[in-house]
């Protein structure tokens, strides 16, 4: 029965990391088309 707690404890935190990890990956991505915006006219980009 512990050794399935600890398991699922494990699986948890590979859950939150995962999900931190792709928050952080969205904003990359938020940032990146910002700045690319910003940089060109958005009409280019929007084809």
């Amino acid at each position: 029965m512990l050794s399935f707690f600890a398991f699922q404890q494990n699986l948890i935190k590979c859950e939150v990391k995962i999900h931190l990890e792709f928050i952080l990956v969205v904003k990359d991505i938020q940032e990146v088309s910002t700045f690319l915006s910003k940089k060109y006219p958005f009409s280019c980009l929007s084809m």
